[in-house]
């Protein structure tokens, strides 16, 4: 499971800087896989990335939802005998766990930024002990009980920073993107937009009332000539525009200035269950 640092609860420690000799560099971690990796990519691509470490500044509790009318550990606790009710999960009496988490190191991740740097980052590892040893003592339960934490420009299963997708779903009407083909066949450019729109779709349908209205951007509109009719390709970029405009503002922070950064990344958080995933 991953779970994405709030800006405040973290602060980016650089460990290695860009290019520094692999001697020094070498002597500030112990850790064979990293020294692996770095000395990999510096072989393919000429150069030593930088290396930072996530460092907490506050505690991390565990999410996982937990049914207590069905909860293995709460009986192991007070003594009971357990067995696990035919329907789990019906009695309403569900609330999160609530342990705080452990420390228990580090995973390597490696992010490529949209000027095609590799970044590595240590993220660090929590452990939720209760429901590690749920896990153990019941089968049926699921729940992760490792946590990566992340800061907010890493998408969960993907190896690119935020701003790379949103360059490539702002393709054909924002100006400040370079171009991103390179990092995409078209069948997988395709597919990064489709899950945008469905993204978008899942988070309409869950903020809907007020909240989900606060932004209809209907200044955005296409620029033809007299008599001109728009085809399907504009229609499409137009409906796309109108769903990143509204992507945005529902992300943003209260006093958040222009531009609004990571809203991929955000939006898909805004999206997805205590383990990161989808919830589409």
């Amino acid at each position: 499971m991953s779970k994405c640092a709030e800006p405040g609860t973290f602060e980016l420690e650089v460990l290695i800087e860009e290019n520094e000799d692999f001697g020094p560099a070498f002597k500030k971690t112990r850790s064979r896989a990293l020294k692996a990796l770095l000395t990999d990519i510096k072989r393919q691509f000429g150069y030593s990335p930088a290396v930072s470490r996530i460092r907490l500044l506050k505690d991390f509790f565990c999410e996982n939802t937990i049914d207590w009318a069905s909860d293995v550990l709460g009986a192991k606790k007070s003594g009971l005998d357990w067995k696990r009710p035919h329907n789990p999960g019906e009695t309403g009496d569900t609330e999160k766990c609530g342990q705080r988490l452990n420390k228990n190191g580090f995973a390597i991740r490696v992010l490529i930024s949209l000027m095609d740097h590799i970044h590595i980052f240590l993220a660090p590892v929590l452990l939720c002990p209760d429901c590690q040893e749920r896990r153990a003592m019941d089968e049926a339960f699921k729940a992760q009980y490792c946590h990566r934490i992340l800061p907010e420009s890493m998408v969960k299963r993907r190896q690119y920073e935020s701003e790379v997708y949103e360059a490539l779903i702002c393709e054909g009407f924002a100006k400040k993107y370079p171009e991103v083909e390179v990092y995409f066949s078209e069948e997988q450019a395709v597919a990064v937009k489709r899950d945008f729109q469905k993204t978008v779709g899942y988070a309409q349908a869950r903020l809907s009332g007020p909240l989900s209205e606060r932004v209809i951007p209907q200044d955005i509109r296409l620029w033809l000539r007299r008599g001109e009719k728009p085809s399907r390709k504009d229609r499409l970029l137009l409906r796309r525009k109108q769903l990143v405009v509204w992507a945005r503002e529902q992300v943003r922070r209260a006093g958040e200035a222009e531009p609004v950064k990571n809203w991929y990344s955000r939006l898909r958080r805004l999206c997805s269950d205590e383990n990161g995933d989808p919830c589409w």
